[in-house]
């Protein structure tokens, strides 16, 4: 998906959705383990939701800078390595969280950022 308009109108569906099932969403993605990440833009200063599918790992939320293959990062990406201090919708439940990078820039395989709650 190449439209940031058809990405938003996706991502507002998906948010809705979320919320209305107390976390669970339906379709490609149904049964994935799924987050709703709130950012603040990094250029413009604007609030941002994004859903984001995440792992488990001891009671934090490990989150993936994946664009679908692309060679660039998603935007909430750019918003978290400026402003770290972040909010997550996980459920029902909606935390403060502070992310964080959990390996080395230079690795091949980028895991980025973890989300400590």
């Amino acid at each position: 998906m190449t439209d940031t308009s058809d990405a938003t109108d996706q991502n507002s569906g998906v948010i809705a959705e979320f919320r209305a099932n107390h976390g669970r969403i339906r379709g490609h993605f149904a049964g994935a383990p799924t987050l709703l990440l709130h950012t603040i833009g990094a250029r413009t200063a604007r609030p941002r939701v994004n859903p984001v599918m995440y792992l488990p790992d001891n009671g934090r939320y490990l989150i993936f800078a994946s664009k679908a293959g692309a060679d660039d990062n998603p935007a909430w990406y750019d918003n978290l390595v400026a402003r770290p201090d972040t909010q997550i919708e996980a459920g029902d439940q909606s935390s403060p969280a502070t992310s964080r990078r959990t390996v080395p820039q230079d690795q091949s395989v980028t895991v980025l950022p973890s989300v400590d709650v």
